[in-house]
């Protein structure tokens, strides 16, 4: 068995300073040392912390992804990935490359591979095995600490709880629809992303450098809709320079709140059962592609 091992630095690359984690010797190369019966091809495509992951850094990543698997030379393809923003690269690579004829596993570690609670080296294993089952698609391989290592589709997996660094997925996987885009899309178009909180003002965000925003709404699709700098008047002041306006967290087939009506009647383009972090991936994807959600 042949797999293309991408690195792109990260905790499971870092080791221990006197005084801080560090990336000065990338030590994600040593995770191949412990297989003898395959065939390991590493690259080293960058080496940053992923809360330095940029969007031209991530569509770099899909690039080198996309022409790997597209020839097909590699039974599939391990990234290995910083946790930070694991989530949001994922969701990247899976609506892009959700179509990919191998399998694609992005993985990371909680801790450097040097500590012993790290489980960095297990999760390298479970993307391994992932690869060995052959089943086509874009994942996530990761181990909470004191539970089992689980899979998860790319678009499924939400950004790791602060606390517990734990990731978990946004719907149960049985449910989940993945896509089935194979394609390399440059990504040019900057997406503002808004999140909603209480007494929230629409009026300090600044369209001028966006194309688009994405406003991930509460839970129960809602907003605040009163005053001036209500999501109903950012919308029509999006909307009167053409500015496209994303609205997320929606569940299709849910009645919704006579508010949510409000603002989803002025021209926002709505975005179903969507994590946040596919959410933005979506909107970006479609500003620099125009195609359909």
């Amino acid at each position: 068995m042949k797999i293309l091992v991408i690195h792109t630095g990260g905790t499971i690359a870092s080791s221990y300073s006197p005084t801080s984690v560090t990336l000065k010797d990338n030590k994600a190369f040593s995770l191949a040392d412990d297989f003898t019966d395959i065939d390991f091809t590493q690259r080293l495509l960058m080496n940053v912390l992923s809360e330095n992951m940029e969007l031209s850094k991530i569509n770099e990543i899909c690039r080198a992804l996309y022409e790997a698997a597209s020839k097909r030379d590699h039974d599939g393809i391990i990234l290995t990935h910083g946790s930070d923003t694991l989530s949001y690269t994922a969701a990247f690579c899976e609506q892009m490359l959700g179509g990919t004829p191998v399998p694609i596993i992005l993985t990371a570690a909680d801790h450097p591979l040097e500590d012993p609670i790290s489980n960095g080296r297990d999760n390298f294993k479970a993307a391994v095995e992932i690869i060995k089952a052959g089943k086509p698609g874009v994942y996530v391989a990761w181990k909470n600490q004191k539970e089992p290592t689980f899979c998860c589709h790319g678009g499924n997996i939400c950004e790791a709880d602060p606390y517990s660094d734990s990731f978990s997925c946004f719907m149960p996987e049985e449910k989940y629809v993945p896509c089935d885009r194979f394609e390399f899309i440059p990504l040019e178009k900057q997406v503002l992303l808004i999140r909603c909180y209480p007494s929230i003002d629409f009026r300090c965000y600044e369209m001028k450098s966006f194309s688009a925003a994405v406003i991930y709404l509460y839970h129960s699709a809602t907003a605040p809709t009163e005053g001036e700098g209500s999501i109903c008047e950012f919308i029509k002041r999006c909307r009167k320079k053409s500015k496209n306006i994303y609205l997320a967290s929606i569940k299709k087939g849910v009645k919704i709140y006579e508010t949510a009506e409000n603002f989803l009647s002025l021209g926002g383009i709505s975005i179903y059962d969507s994590s946040v972090e596919t959410a933005y991936a979506k909107a970006v994807i479609r500003e620099n592609r125009l195609t359909k959600l």
